[in-house]
């Protein structure tokens, strides 16, 4: 009757009416807002309810909010995420539970207490509330959980005269992965793959120490029985072992396999067909469609897209460039507009700043790479076999240097790629000159 859309239909007359028109007094409008249009808790909606929760979650045992936890407080109730969805956080998940934890004194209130706690995504998202809130110095959450996790390693290695030589290749060769802004790998692959390795650093000194060895004097007859019959998993030493030899402790040699280079299972055509469902299917989510157009037509991994700050876009006027290496490349009309959508989307928080072209759902946090991929699979989008075919097509088209230049991998990489495509450069002096057009 009241000619607005309401959430508690009644019946008047037959006719389907809002509570208020209907007269209901009890159970059906908050006691603070008198709105009926929101879900209810108890006696309140949830913008309603929400403060006095949120204040609660980060109250001491005197009574006082804990001051390193304001911050969170601010955070969660200038979101602009559902206040239902952060209710109920507040209320009931387990990342919750941390926070009260922090709170009661019992879990000091820093990146490195949540590293030492179990892998979950609850410890993942708690570590980029405080983060993103500004409760905590921003750091490299994956990184903090490293070093708490190599500290246990360290002392599970069974003769303390290997332990330096773990913790100084951890340190000097593994951890710095971490802060390497060409590393194209998601940081939860990067943990993992940086824990396997030194996983499996621990079992071979093992090994040695049990043949009656040590690494500087073992010989390679034994090295050599290891990787067979370790198989695949003892080529995660190859590094390691490289580095020991440099470092005058140990004459051990080692070899990476050689890589077979797979060609893609679709044509070029398929990929242009890919592009322009990308360019134009509106029901598929705006931030994967943009990954999938840049990986489809630059050749750049997903896991390097998502991972691109907003410093790597410049916008003048209609003219639109995002750098993925070192040139920055002019995007043509259409993606600019979907590129432009995306950077003009409103902040997840108005007390955050945002840092990733591609922002995720938890805070702080880039898209993740499964997100893309559930997008864009049900359009039978394959981002990886497209990526490929885009990337022969630039190494058979493009000198060398240029690729490298455009994408950023290296130019050994782009050399690599140029020589399996067929790639051949001596007619075409002129090409590097040009690249600034691109």
């Amino acid at each position: 009757m009241c000619g607005s859309a309401k959430l508690v239909p009644y019946l008047r007359d037959g006719v389907a009416v809002c509570a208020r028109c209907a007269g209901a007094k009890k159970y059906v409008r908050c006691r603070v807002c008198d709105s009926d249009e929101r879900r209810l808790h108890g006696a309140r909606c949830a913008p309603c309810a929400l403060p006095d929760k949120v204040r609660a979650l980060i109250t001491r045992p005197d009574g006082r909010p804990h001051p390193q936890l304001l911050p969170v407080e601010n955070y969660l109730l200038n979101s602009n995420s559902n206040p239902d969805s952060r209710l109920e956080w507040v209320t009931g998940s387990v990342g919750a539970r941390l926070i009260r934890r922090m709170a009661a004194g019992s879990l000091p209130v820093s990146l490195r207490a949540v590293a030492e706690l179990r892998v979950t995504s609850a410890t993942a998202y708690v570590a980029a509330l405080l983060i993103e809130s500004g409760a905590v110095p921003a750091d490299d959450f994956s990184r903090v959980r490293f070093e708490a996790w190599l500290t246990g390693l360290l002392l599970s290695i069974p003769d303390t005269d290997d332990r330096p030589t773990v913790q100084q290749y951890a340190s000097w060769v593994v951890k710095r992965r971490f802060a390497d802004a060409g590393e194209s790998t998601d940081p939860i692959q990067r943990l993992s793959r940086a824990r396997r390795e030194l996983i499996e650093i621990r079992r071979f000194l093992a090994a040695t120490r049990v043949a009656g060895f040590t690494l500087e004097d073992i010989p390679q007859r034994l090295l050599d029985e290891y990787f067979v019959r370790r198989g695949d998993t003892a080529h995660q030493l190859v590094r390691f072992l490289r580095w020991a030899r440099t470092q005058h402790l140990t004459q051990l040699r080692s070899e990476y396999r050689p890589q077979l280079q797979r060609g893609p299972s679709i044509s070029d055509d398929q990929r242009w067909e890919w592009v322009r469902i990308l360019l134009s299917r509106e029901d598929i989510s705006l931030a994967p469609r943009v990954v999938g157009l840049f990986a489809l037509l630059f050749g750049v991994p997903v896991t390097r897209i998502v991972t691109l700050r907003r410093s790597a876009i410049t916008v003048e006027g209609e003219r639109v460039t995002i750098s993925f290496g070192t040139d920055p490349v002019k995007l043509p009309p259409r993606l600019a507009d979907l590129v432009r959508r995306v950077i003009e989307a409103p902040p997840r928080s108005p007390v955050s700043e945002d840092t990733w072209v591609f922002r995720g759902l938890r805070p702080g946090a880039h898209l993740a790479n499964v997100s893309v991929s559930a997008a864009l699979r049900p359009a039978g989008i394959s981002v990886q076999q497209g990526r490929v075919v885009a990337l022969m097509t630039l190494s058979r088209d493009l000198q060398p240097a240029i690729v490298a230049d455009l994408i950023g991998v290296t130019a050994d990489t782009a050399a690599r790629w140029s020589t399996h495509t067929g790639g051949d450069w001596a007619p075409y002096p002129q090409l590097r000159g040009d690249a600034a057009s691109y």
